[in-house]
């Protein structure tokens, strides 16, 4: 468990459900964690990496990582932006939410090298492979960067300069950009107001390894229902494929996937589910939460996934672990999801909030994700609507096709205005505890 999770761990096994005044202990279990882990934090995650048995070691960028963007390899020329040929686009159905920020990815596998994917759902990548995902507003903001290497995996971010000419390597601290006006400005136009109108947060290395640690693999969105060419056409925030993009099938046909499940050519990875809705919602709680809610990783012990495996399964993970579920502090009698009842479920209201106790994802964001909270709300209204006693046997599962299964609105239609959904915030925040 990465030292931030400890933190809001302690808070939740010390709160009392019905008190509003915080015990004196753990305000200082919470200041002791708080300093540990902007402080120490770097170099436990470094000692730890080296422990006997770790996977792959994960390391950070200081004195590894090239110094700018354009030495990485991604550009064959930096000053017009044009993408090395060697490298392929490749856009995740179901992406993370970051504030609204417009993103890019692109992949570089070396010559001759191909994916192992005897384990469907952990490929393992071989030497050589980089990845890269461009973040905007406006203009170009970071560029994150993940390289494998001999002994193991390099962490690396990228903060573009003011003109846009090149990136640089941000510290293993990480920074804080200023953003001026509305299009992603890195300095004040001339003549405007010299005040930022907002800030970007680029991640330490400490925060990377918070989610990419999380799984027994280190990249995510690269998986085999993020690159399903069988997508959801309901996707919150889902972006086109760019041209030239790589996905599963392109994997496949070119021979890059070894080992891989002889089913993938003729059916594709697919969400399968009652409706179009619940379709997209699991698929938005699995490319937004499952990274450190799953049944592998550090925090496999909340038993509380949003894990998706790419062949088939019998009750999805945040149908069995999530809905219906007693939440691990929080309220008294607080459920994880209260079937037919937005409002009474402890996992928007976490997603509502932005205390740095309470939110989820607890990094990452200043910002609530309207459109997945209505989404999400909307789920527990029209599909789940009545309790659920235990799990069952199996869900129903529509033909793809069938009447029930039709869009709830057209791909081209905005979903309605969030609101909080009668989640009351005041009670809410005084009890920081984890769904």
């Amino acid at each position: 468990m990465n030292l931030r999770s400890r933190m809001q761990s302690e808070a939740s096994a010390h709160t009392t459900a019905g008190s509003h005044r915080p015990d004196p202990l753990v305000v200082l279990i919470l200041i002791a964690f708080v300093v540990g882990a902007f402080v120490l934090g770097p170099l436990v995650l470094d000692a730890r990496a080296n422990e006997p048995g770790t996977q792959v070691r994960s390391i950070g960028p200081d004195g590894v990582a090239p110094e700018r963007l354009s030495e990485t390899g991604l550009y064959s020329d930096v000053a017009s932006r044009a993408i090395a040929p060697s490298n392929r686009p490749y856009t995740p159905q179901y992406p993370l939410w970051s504030d609204g920020a417009t993103k890019r990815r692109w992949v570089h596998l070396p010559e001759g090298a191909t994916i192992d994917a005897s384990n469907p759902d952990a490929w393992e990548f071989p030497v050589g492979t980089k990845f890269w995902k461009e973040f905007a507003i406006g203009n170009a903001l970071e560029t994150r960067y993940l390289e494998r290497r001999e002994d193991g995996w390099v962490f690396a971010a990228y903060a573009w300069n003011a003109d846009g000419t090149d990136a640089v390597l941000v510290p293993s601290r990480g920074t804080v950009l200023q953003v001026y006006a509305t299009a992603g400005d890195l300095a004040p136009a001339s003549g405007s107001s010299t005040t930022p109108s907002s800030s970007w947060d680029v991640p330490s290395f400490c925060d990377c390894l918070a989610c990419h640690e999380g799984r027994p693999e280190r990249v995510l969105g690269f998986t085999a229902l993020q690159l399903s060419t069988d997508r959801d056409p309901f996707a919150p925030h889902a972006a086109s494929p760019e041209s030239g993009s790589i996905d599963l099938a392109g994997l496949l046909e070119l021979g890059l996937l070894t080992s891989a499940p002889s089913g993938w050519p003729h059916r594709m990875p697919r969400i399968e589910a009652r409706s179009a809705n619940e379709r997209a919602t699991l698929g938005y709680l699995y490319g937004n939460c499952s990274m450190c809610h799953n049944e592998t990783g550090p925090l496999a012990e909340l038993q509380m996934s949003f894990d998706v495996p790419s062949i088939g399964s019998d009750v999805p993970a945040a149908i069995r672990t999530v809905v219906g579920t007693q939440t691990i502090g929080g309220t008294s009698g607080s459920l994880r999801i209260s079937p037919g009842d937005a409002g009474a479920s402890w996992l928007l209201t976490r997603m509502a909030s932005r205390s740095q106790s309470l939110q989820m994802p607890p990094l990452g964001t200043h910002e609530p994700d309207s459109v997945a909270i209505e989404r999400i709300a909307r789920w527990i209204r029209d599909d789940l609507v009545s309790p659920i006693e235990s799990p069952p046997e199996s869900p129903k599962v529509l033909p793809r096709g069938s009447p029930d299964e039709l869009p709830l609105e057209s791909p081209d239609e905005s979903p309605p205005e969030a609101h909080l959904i009668g989640v009351d915030m005041d009670h809410a925040e005084a009890h920081p505890a984890g769904p």
